[in-house]
């Protein structure tokens, strides 16, 4: 141990010996100029020296534009801009636009119909297209079902049974159907009329005409007047020619005047003139 200590003092005092001699050396050399510095810089727009730091007046080399970002309707946006395009140094700062805010359209509605739904008003930004009033459904309305009349048929039209239909958009339920026409329903001609229909009174060819006879002429008598030859139609019975009253009545002619027994007559015509005297 006290070798080993020894040895320890020993090598400290060469240390300091190795120290002093050196310090001495440093004290008797001339002193050095300064070498002056080759400044160099990060970029063009760079003002300190990378190696010694001094600091020198600069320009930015060239300016770049920051493209503005327009303003929308929700959101801010950004005027133009400019920053150094080599160092990337803003020169002129960008200002917020404020949001524009929505610009309201109408957005129109839809009636609806029988079948299909319809829809309310709505709004929306006519610059966005955000919708900003919501349109609501509107329920289909359902048909409105009404008759439609038919029409009897006559003698030469045909008919129509009834049928159904929408009266709001004539969407057809129960089509009408045809009734023949009837036809005629004839009586036959007479002597005065046509052919003709019992039903409508339409008329078809001429009337019969009349069938005419003779009435024969009368003589008077002691109580009638005479006529003359006359006419009349042996199917109606209507008098074309009527007969005239050309002789008038004779009147009786008396017999033998009564008897207690016999009465007075006519010697014409035999009608008792006068009753038997008794």
């Amino acid at each position: 141990m006290r070798k080993f200590l020894a040895l320890m003092a020993l090598l400290l005092c060469f240390v300091v010996l190795f120290v002093a001699c050196g310090d001495d050396e440093k004290a008797t050399e001339a002193p050095t100029t300064p070498t002056a510095c080759d400044h160099t810089y990060s970029n063009d727009c760079d003002a300190d020296c990378n190696k010694c730091g001094e600091e020198r007046d600069v320009a930015h080399a060239a300016e770049e534009v920051i493209t503005a970002v327009k303003a929308t309707c929700t959101e801010t946006g950004l005027t133009e801009g400019k920053k150094c395009s080599v160092c990337g140094a803003v020169t002129v700062a960008q200002e917020v636009v404020p949001a524009k805010g929505h610009t309201e359209a109408v957005t129109s509605g839809k009636a609806p119909t029988c079948t299909e739904a319809g829809l309310t008003e709505g709004k929306h930004c006519s610059v966005c297209n955000e919708v900003l009033v919501e349109r609501k459904v509107i329920l289909a309305t359902g048909h409105s079902i009404v008759v439609i009349e038919g029409k009897d048929a006559t003698c030469t039209e045909t008919g129509l049974t009834d049928g159904s239909k929408c009266s709001v958009c004539e969407v057809e339920f129960k089509a009408q159907e045809e009734i023949p026409a009837l036809g005629h329903k004839w009586t036959e001609a007479t002597c005065t009329a046509p052919k003709t229909c019992s039903v409508c009174g339409t008329t078809e060819g001429e009337a019969a005409g009349h069938t005419a006879v003779v009435i024969p002429a009368v003589d008077a008598t002691c109580t009638t007047a005479g006529l003359t030859e006359g006419s009349k139609c042996s199917v109606c019975g209507e008098i074309l020619e009527p007969q005239q009253e050309v002789v008038p009545a004779l009147g009786h002619t008396p017999g033998e005047a009564a008897t207690c027994t016999t009465a007075q007559t006519c010697t014409v015509c035999n009608a008792e003139l006068a009753p038997a005297l008794g």
